[in-house]
């Protein structure tokens, strides 16, 4: 009766850690590119001022991690299909999670976040919209980035972008005071 019940027992465990141990070999492949990638970060990405860092966590919901891996997903394969992709984020997410700090899952969002007009990045778009660095902000500036990493298509859209933008910072004063 013992042997009956190993087989299921280790046919489950198998079927448990081997999408983890392959996810593990395969973000492990990119570990050392993604600690590059933040190592060479403009230092304000690595380090974000603090009104921007709170605004930033607030729109992600505090949640940094889907975030970093959907944007280190997209700089990795560019070309990868939807059910591949798929696979490759729940594989990831968990890494991310445990590898890479809160300030370092930040970095990456600042350093790879689409922002419309071409631009990757919170320090580039910052230097080119507003002629600043991330530290020299204004707070209707650093809303107006914080829009734009969920939704860079309103880049070309001023209109739109400063709707989205008050909006966010009324949620944001309603909600954190």
């Amino acid at each position: 009766m013992k042997k009956s019940l190993s087989w299921p027992l280790l046919t489950l465990l198998l079927a448990v850690s081997l999408p983890i141990i392959v996810g593990g070999v395969e973000f492990g492949s990119h570990h050392a590119e993604i600690e590059k990638l933040i190592q060479t970060s403009d230092p304000l990405e690595r380090n974000l001022p603090a009104p921007l860092r709170k605004a930033l966590l607030f729109s992600l919901d505090d949640r940094t991690t889907p975030f970093a891996t959907r944007l280190l997903i997209r700089n990795f394969y560019s070309d990868i299909d939807s059910e591949s992709w798929k696979v490759t984020y729940a594989l990831w997410v968990p890494f991310v999670a445990a590898c890479f700090s809160e300030d370092d899952r930040l970095a990456i969002i600042a350093r790879l976040s689409s922002t419309g007009g071409g631009r990757f990045g919170l320090s580039e778009t910052a230097l080119a919209m507003f002629g600043h660095s991330l530290s020299d902000l204004s707070y209707p500036d650093l809303a107006t980035l914080v829009v734009l990493t969920k939704q860079p298509s309103l880049y070309n859209q001023p209109e739109k972008l400063s709707i989205a933008r008050d909006q966010f910072i009324t949620r944001f004063e309603h909600i954190k005071g």
